[in-house]
């Protein structure tokens, strides 16, 4: 593939605000050009700039030397930082915040190349990832589709996915997600879209934003470059609605069954969502309503683009999800996972207990006479002050669509008091390792297996485990897990 050059070092002090200082090496070096940026040294190519981001558990200004040694053409580093050995020893970029840096690198970079193609940003609590695949996969029918590359949605990400971004297309969908308060303007700013999507105001992130209203504020902020000329995509029953349909510089398009006079169907076949709106039908490739109200979004955004249904009937059957997001699998002694592993939050875990409970009821388990659900759940992290509770909620509406077995991974996240299971059965286990060893002596075949968590609690681990049983390690101790 050809290299393409984004710019030079000579570009850096327009696009950098505040003294950029080029060390003598660096200065020789000016026109140089440069192909790619990146924050982590292993995946510097040849011709990259390597931006050293400082961190409480790993600092890049620890692996310049590193990023010179898989090709990069110069590092920008804090110009507070000393050098580990008294000298870089590869051309260095010297600004006061490599972050801010990179995010104002990245919006000049936006606005000198990207001038010409549409943006679309997307955000919400839930269904981000989806509903930018599903955006992409509509447009892509309409002419060249650029779009942000798994979950690069950060405050580093976003400026990565914009270094990527084909300047030839005719669209591109960013995906825009905050975790503290603050970090979505700097985000607008960068991408500046066109067209902005927020999917729902949900719980992610509460530990850190404290409130949903602070999350509603946050998320709302995709729209603080609008001019007027801009268009803002928001759910019809949020209950943030209002406040997100409030004072926007711009046109304000609500999505949901009513404003489109859509029915969505996500009963028939727990593998796919059926649309209709208005009077055209539409076909999503994967299970869950609210993948349904994912694609009511994209279906708005694409008509006001004018696209045709055919066109969007098109792109919603090319959509394929990244792994880990309503991913049904089948998997040895007839068993089926419904792997929504990726991450969780309170309502991200709701969506996936009613779809795991479709598919459980369409495979027919309690008439055949098979094992019915598993649920297999991770603890939902960055809660803060509302993980108890949240906790509990979630034991709760596991046991009301009554699963067979109920198994909780993670640590004092699950260790509540008091808990009313009823007739189902709930273990707890302290890490996937331990249910690892057990799983297996828990099941008897034919089951629904749900595996919902956090990122970092791996539920993703289980899966090799299910397709393949003769590969399981030795028994644990059932010592290690703990009945409810």
């Amino acid at each position: 593939m050809e290299t393409r050059t984004l710019f030079t070092l000579l570009d850096l002090p327009k696009a950098v605000y505040g003294t950029v200082t080029f060390s003598a090496s660096a200065a020789r070096l000016e026109t140089r050009a440069v192909s790619s940026v990146a924050i982590d040294s292993r995946e510097v190519l040849p011709g990259a700039l390597f931006v050293a981001l400082p961190g409480a558990v790993t600092d890049g200004h620890n692996f310049v030397t590193d990023a010179l040694d898989r090709g990069a053409v110069a590092a920008l580093v804090c110009e507070d930082r000393t050098p580990p050995s008294g000298e870089w020893s590869i051309p260095v970029v010297c600004v006061p915040d490599t972050l801010i840096a990179l995010q104002q690198l990245a919006a000049w970079y936006a606005r000198s190349e990207l001038s010409s193609v549409t943006r679309i940003g997307v955000t919400g609590s839930n269904g981000k990832t989806t509903t930018k695949e599903m955006i992409a996969a509509i447009l892509r029918t309409a002419g060249g589709t650029s779009a942000s590359e798994g979950n690069l949605n950060s405050e580093t990400g976003v400026p990565l996915a914009i270094f990527a971004t084909d300047p030839a297309s005719r669209f591109a969908v960013f995906e825009m997600a905050m975790s503290n308060p603050g970090e979505m303007a700097p985000l607008a700013e960068i991408v500046r879209p066109q067209y902005a999507v927020i999917t729902n105001i949900g719980t992610a992130h509460i530990g850190l934003m404290g409130t949903r209203d602070a999350i509603a504020r946050e998320k709302k902020a995709v729209s603080a470059c609008f001019d007027g000329s801009q268009y803002l995509f928001v759910p019809e029953a949020d209950d943030y609605t209002e406040f997100l349909r409030s004072d926007v510089a711009g046109t304000v398009v609500p999505f949901g069954p009513d404003t489109q006079h859509a029915r969505v169907d996500a009963e028939s076949d727990p593998t796919r969502v059926f649309l209709t709106v208005d009077t055209e039908r539409y076909e999503v490739p994967f299970g869950g309503y609210h993948n349904g109200l994912n694609a009511l979004a994209a279906i708005a955004l694409a008509k006001i683009l004018e696209l045709s249904p055919e066109a969007i009937r098109a792109g919603l059957s090319a959509v394929t999800l990244p792994p880990g997001r309503s991913e049904v699998l089948q998997v040895a002694h007839d068993r089926v996972v419904l792997n929504d592993s990726y991450n969780a939050n309170p309502d991200s875990l709701e969506a996936s207990l009613h779809a795991a409970d479709v598919l459980r009821r369409r495979r027919g388990a309690k008439e055949t006479g098979k094992a019915g659900l598993v649920v297999v759940l991770g603890a939902m992290k960055e809660l803060g002050e509302h993980s108890r509770d949240a906790h509990r909620r979630a034991i709760s509406e596991a046991c009301r669509i009554e699963p067979d077995l109920v198994c909780l991974v993670g640590g004092e996240e699950w260790d509540l008091p008091e808990r009313e299971a009823g007739a189902v059965h709930i273990r707890t286990f302290p890490t996937v390792e331990v249910l690892q060893r057990q799983l297996l002596d828990l099941l008897v075949g034919g089951e629904t297996i749900l595996l919902k968590g956090s990122r970092s609690i791996e539920l993703e681990r289980l899966i090799p485990l299910l397709q393949n049983p003769e590969s399981r390690n030795p028994a644990g101790s059932r010592e290690d897990s703990r009945d409810a």
